[in-house]
């Protein structure tokens, strides 16, 4: 056997463990148990308080929105002088179960089932007069 055969006997079976531990590592990998997405985006609910007959907008009325199941301090905002209120909406709620309250002095309260979702909610919400 020659001597430049005989020193190179080891290349075979490191190409062999590398290939081994490519192998266990796709495996493990592909075997990780799959994690939810996390999608912080913040979801934000924009809302005009408004009077049923003379349109105007509505200052300083409470928007609150009651999430269904859970036990944390509801959302709420209230409006600004354009009867205007954001409400930021936990991701993991959207499209689930709640309750919109909107309530002003001198105004009937306003109380709706709804499901978060951006598409059904109300844009405006018009109140009427006690």
């Amino acid at each position: 056997m020659s001597k430049a055969v005989s020193e190179k006997w080891w290349v075979p079976i490191v190409v062999a463990i590398i290939a081994l531990v490519g192998t266990i590592v796709a495996a493990i990998i592909g075997n990780l148990p799959e994690s939810k997405p996390t999608d912080s985006t913040q979801v934000y609910y924009r809302v005009r308080v408004v009077d049923s007959v003379s349109r105007a907008y509505v200052a300083n009325a409470r928007v609150t929105i009651e999430l269904s199941g859970n036990f944390i301090v509801p959302i709420e905002a209230i409006t600004d002088s354009n009867g205007f209120a954001i409400l930021a909406l936990p991701p993991e709620h959207v499209n689930k179960p709640g309750k919109l309250i909107v309530e002003a002095r001198e105004y009937q309260a306003f109380n709706k089932f709804i499901n978060l979702s951006l598409e059904t909610l109300p844009e405006v919400v018009e109140l009427e007069k006690k």
